[in-house]
């Protein structure tokens, strides 16, 4: 059974009221410093709820200009077969962008795609400048970090700057977490190491390749140039 409260108990002070007493006792004393902090915090919390607002607001004023960008590239594709022959109002889309919204997650999806798109017209110097601003935009551990670092190596091997290419592939290897890619990036190793005329370094990484790839066409494909690589 509970203790009875005794008379003493019941005349003792609430240890909450007690304390709630001091707190106002402490800002009727310190009135004018209270209420320079209180409009201090006031004034922090509705400038930074303002401006979550705000960059809701721009994020999808973003995202509504790059699927407008992203709707004209494929509706072309769908009409010609393929998106190689966007005209300039697709790059132009793409651009306004980041022109308009720099900072928007939209921004580092309109510098991938953009490096997609000026790498399929031959332009690869921009294509890899538009790869390495993705690289820069992007939250790390991105999923597409790893395919825009095989983007710049592209680039580089098409300008015959082959150990510039490797470089790029090196790291798409290890920017490649799951180790989805690792069979194809080893295999884009092995062909620039072909295109070296390090046919041994060429084969080891084809070995590579073959170890981390799972799709069957690519084995076949890759146990070819092995074999060619072994019996030159």
């Amino acid at each position: 059974m509970a203790a009875k409260a005794t008379k003493k108990d019941i005349e003792k002070p609430d240890p909450f009221y007690e304390w709630m007493e001091r707190i106002y006792g402490c800002i009727v004393s310190n009135k004018k410093k209270f209420y320079t902090g209180a409009g201090v915090f006031a004034a922090i919390c509705l400038l930074s709820t303002a401006y979550y607002f705000y960059s809701q607001h721009m994020e999808q004023q973003a995202e509504k200009l790059y699927l407008k960008a992203y709707d004209l590239q494929y509706s072309r594709a769908a009409t010609r077969g393929a998106d190689r022959d966007s005209p300039a109002s697709v790059f132009a889309a793409y651009e306004e962008v980041l022109q308009a919204y720099p900072r928007s997650r939209a921004a580092f999806y309109a510098c991938y795609m953009l490096g997609n798109l000026y790498y399929r017209g031959g332009d690869y110097d921009r294509a890899r400048s538009s790869f390495e601003a993705f690289l820069d935009k992007a939250p790390r551990k991105h999923v597409l970090t790893p395919f825009a670092y095989t983007g710049i190596g592209y680039c580089y091997e098409e300008k015959k700057e082959y150990a510039k290419a490797l470089e790029a592939f090196e790291k798409a290897v290890g920017k490649d977490t799951g180790g989805v890619f690792t069979g194809v990036t080893y295999g884009n190793m092995a062909r620039v190491y072909e295109e070296m005329n390090n046919a041994p370094k060429a084969l080891e990484l084809y070995r590579q390749a073959l170890e981390n790839t799972t799709d069957p066409a690519m084995a076949a494909f890759i146990k070819r140039k092995i074999a060619e690589l072994g019996s030159s």
